[in-house]
């Protein structure tokens, strides 16, 4: 599953309430990590896991590390924008730029070898919610 296609699925309007419970769980986490450990330890580690796996065995592992980095905290920042203030154009207008950037960077352009794309197993477990990844709740 690509990026654009996982923005396209979490950013739709009928998904404001799901996201903004992850992200009061993600803020009380933070607040509480003792009680919510789990969470914690999977809350970056299954997503970023996945983004590094996705850019092949050649990519230098801290360049991978970078580029999966910026791709959560930026699909996280945008939503966050999205729930805090309903600009669907400003936000959606960023997030293509942004996804279009990483799909047209040169040292990044074999097929799944990007952070464009999820692996056909993660891509497939589900979390409930039809069409999102497991590894997005980790996000």
């Amino acid at each position: 599953m690509a990026a654009r296609e996982i923005w396209e699925q979490t950013s739709a309007p009928q998904r404001d309430a799901e996201f903004r419970l992850f992200f009061a769980v993600y803020g009380r986490a933070l607040q509480a990590p003792g009680q919510f450990s789990d969470f914690l330890d999977h809350v970056v580690a299954d997503w970023m896991n996945s983004l590094r796996d996705t850019q092949g065995p050649h990519t230098d592992p801290a360049t991978a590390t970078r580029e999966a980095t910026l791709t959560i905290a930026t699909i996280r920042g945008l939503l966050l924008d999205l729930l805090a203030t309903g600009d669907q154009a400003r936000v959606h207008d960023a997030a293509h730029h942004f996804l279009s950037r990483l799909q047209s960077d040169p040292e990044q352009s074999a097929g799944c070898g990007t952070v464009l794309c999820v692996p056909a197993e993660v891509s497939t477990i589900r979390l409930g919610r039809p069409g999102i990844p497991r590894c997005f709740y980790s996000l």
